[in-house]
């Protein structure tokens, strides 16, 4: 995780990979570290560790009844995206 705080306080949290422990990693660290949320995801590869926990993004997530909220960016490579 990357916390990125910009010039003006505002804070953007970069996920590098959410492997199949990710639930597990979110229920232990993210309410110690006051992690609110993931601005966006990169994943380093297509193995069951760095994707198999792309599902639970979605507890941690803002959400709206009226879906007004944009998706969360996800970045990797070509060769990731259409292994499988």
């Amino acid at each position: 995780m990357i916390d990125y705080c910009q010039t003006e306080g505002k804070h953007s949290y970069i996920l590098i990979d959410v492997g199949k422990t990710f639930r597990e990693q979110v229920l232990r660290w993210f309410s110690l570290y006051k992690i609110p949320r993931v601005d966006s995801i990169i994943l380093t590869h297509e193995h069951a560790d760095a994707v198999l926990g792309l599902d639970d993004i979605r507890a941690i997530q803002p959400h709206s009844p009226t879906n007004n909220i944009d998706p969360t960016p996800i970045y990797l490579t070509r060769y990731a995206m259409y292994k499988y």
